[in-house]
């Protein structure tokens, strides 16, 4: 048998490939909105946008009937939150040098379901322990 010239493999091999491209069509691209709020955005989008976003949604609805908590809680969290605050500052006060009438008093303090241990030894140690898990914190200031 006889073999083909390169050449003519190269010709054969490019008529094949190349011919499938010529008589292929292609036509332009178009592009539209996809919401339909928009000008020209599909309205059938519609439903399937909206679906999408309740999909997704993490909100949580609040009930209708939402009551406030009772007045006396109330208080007592903010009277605890405003006790928890001023004692912050106070040992910030102690902690960093600004000059206060009244020092830091060393003690046990409850507030709500906390009880805070302050102790000054060379530095503010402050230990708040959690009455109803049992949790213990404690947090060391140096004085500057």
């Amino acid at each position: 048998m006889r073999r083909l010239p390169k050449f003519v493999v190269y010709v054969i091999a490019c008529t094949l490939f190349l011919s499938p491209a010529s008589i292929t069509k292609a036509s332009e691209l178009v592009w539209g909105f996809i919401n339909p709020s928009f000008i020209g955005g599909n309205y059938l989008n519609g439903s399937w946008l909206l679906s999408s976003a309740q999909a997704q949604n993490s909100h949580v609805k609040s009930t209708p009937g939402y009551q406030r908590e009772d007045p006396i809680t109330e208080f007592e969290d903010n009277l605890n939150r405003e006790l928890l605050d001023r004692l912050a500052d106070k040992i910030l006060d102690e902690a960093f040098g600004e000059e206060t009438d009244v020092p830091l008093a060393e003690g046990e303090y409850r507030v709500g379901n906390y009880v805070i241990n302050v102790t000054t030894n060379g530095a503010i140690n402050v230990q708040i322990i959690d009455t109803t898990s049992g949790g213990t914190t404690t947090i060391q200031i140096p004085y500057y």
